[in-house]
């Protein structure tokens, strides 16, 4: 996702850990960590981040978390 749609963003992203809310949209892959983003025009953003521990989700979502 790019720098400039999380910083236009009119909500802190929201992190899905467990794939629950994209696999409502019938986006699944139980090894990602989703990501979604509202944007200032009311869209809803979607990004798969990819395989992920714990380490390095927590690195991604500090990172996303410091361009608000």
């Amino acid at each position: 996702m790019k720098k400039n749609v999380i910083q236009g963003a009119i909500h802190k992203p929201v992190f899905d850990w467990s794939g629950a809310g994209a696999k409502l949209l019938g986006l699944t892959n139980p090894n990602a960590l989703h990501l979604f983003v509202i944007d200032r025009q009311g869209c809803l953003r979607f990004k798969l981040v990819g395989p992920y521990s714990a380490e390095y989700g927590a690195q991604v979502e500090a990172q996303i978390t410091r361009n608000l």
